[in-house]
């Protein structure tokens, strides 16, 4: 609803009603909200833009020409797309202030945390490991769930339930007995020992011998240090930093993992922000249609703006084309065809941005930005498309490749 309001250049007050916030849609219809008081500017709007007061708000929730309404018992979130949020919060305005229910997603660090098994917020510091959530044992669980896990996802927990491994870590350390220690170092070497490709190899003592402290073991490989050494030089590789954005790319992280206290990462470019190109959709008369995607025509636009110029035109062109509606409407007070109705042509702008990744090791400061790359591929010449694209991740402009012909041929 908000682009179809934009598009029709409606005042911002009546745009923002497209949007709205409620506790709960409990008992809540679409015709409880379109009739409020509230609503009523957003009604009106409406009703001006389409000539018509009689509505439809879902398939059995009809209006009849007494203005009354059908009853409907579809809930509210059937018929709308909803998001659920935490609300809003009384310190948004104070960037001073840090709220552990609303902020935590974005603005608490990277780290390796404790859960407290306090559930009544009542925070005191951890005594011991075990006073902390276990969210996962590799034991089995009946039915194949494993009980040990974050309830609803981690969403129930308070941020005063958190405590950095950092700072407990060798408190905890130190808190664990030696026997635990060794019986882990021992799975631990068993386990390298066993694999197809086994890293370890036994220099003292057999395995089976039943005296297992006396073992000695040797690394029988050392490729992997190389490998990691590698990986963490490419990671800081001239010193990017994730966020930054050079000429239009950003530096995005796609996975991160910490090896001998190094951070070994992978990156990628990716678009920053939205690259569009517009079209013009032709919606059938009925919305829900299976086919309401498909109906596109044959042109292309750099801006919303432009796509909207075009279809304003659309009407006079047709006219002196000797046109008329395929519907048509008389109107006797001018004695003529009611203007051409092209209201289900929708203009749809589609976003390339989300396809353009590089490689990391590119250098976007000698290289097209997205921009420039959606510019060559749709509007530039057929020697264009292969310098535009050939940096990027797959080939999401295939598709989109210009045919040359010759005296219209193709070649």
């Amino acid at each position: 609803m908000k682009s179809w309001l934009e598009e029709r250049r409606a005042p911002e007050d009546v745009v923002a009603l497209s949007t709205f916030r409620i506790d709960t849609d409990h008992g809540l219809y679409v015709k409880d909200i379109m009739l409020h008081d509230r609503m009523k500017p957003l009604k009106d709007f409406i009703e001006k833009s389409t000539g018509c007061n009689r509505w439809r708000f879902t398939d059995e929730a009809k209006m009849n020409y007494d203005g009354e309404v059908s009853v409907s018992y579809m809930v509210l979130s059937l018929h709308v797309r909803s998001e659920n949020t935490r609300g809003e919060c009384a310190w948004k305005d104070q960037e001073d202030r840090y709220c552990t229910w609303h902020d935590a997603d974005e603005r608490a660090p990277e780290d390796w945390w404790l859960v407290s098994k306090d559930s009544e917020h009542e925070y005191e510091p951890l005594e011991s490991i075990h006073d902390a959530v276990v969210i996962w044992d590799k034991g089995r669980w009946h039915g194949g769930v494993n009980e040990n896990m974050f309830k609803w996802g981690g969403h129930s927990y308070h941020g005063r339930q958190l405590t950095r491994w950092s700072d407990v870590r060798r408190k905890f350390s130190n808190s664990i007995p030696s026997g635990v220690v060794e019986a882990e170092i021992k799975k631990a070497l068993n386990r390298m020992y066993k694999r197809n490709d086994n890293i370890i190899t036994v220099v003292s003592g057999y395995m089976g011998d039943g005296n297992p402290n006396e073992r000695m073991y040797r690394w029988d490989r050392w490729d992997w240090l190389a490998t990691i050494q590698a990986a963490v030089a490419q990671t800081s590789k001239k010193l990017r930093k994730e966020g930054d954005v050079v000429n239009g790319w950003r530096y995005t992280k796609t996975s991160s993992k910490r090896s001998f206290g190094h951070e070994i990462a992978t990156f990628e470019w990716q678009a920053d922000g939205d690259v569009c190109s517009y079209v013009l959709m032709v919606k059938p008369s009925d919305e829900n249609s299976y086919y309401s995607s498909t109906n596109e025509l044959p042109f292309r636009f750099k801006t919303t703006e432009d796509a909207l110029k075009f279809k304003k035109m659309l009407p006079m062109i047709a006219v002196k084309a000797g046109a008329v509606a395929t519907v048509r409407v008389w109107d006797k007070e001018t004695g003529k065809d009611m203007p051409i109705d092209c209201e289900k042509i929708r203009v749809i702008g589609t976003d390339h941005g989300r396809h353009m990744k590089m490689e990391m090791s590119k250098d976007p400061e000698d290289l097209p930005s997205p921009t420039e790359i959606v510019q060559k591929v749709f509007w530039g010449l057929p020697n264009e498309y292969e310098t535009a694209v050939k940096h990027l991740n797959g080939t999401p402009f295939s598709k989109y490749k210009m045919d040359v012909v010759i005296g219209g041929y193709s070649e």
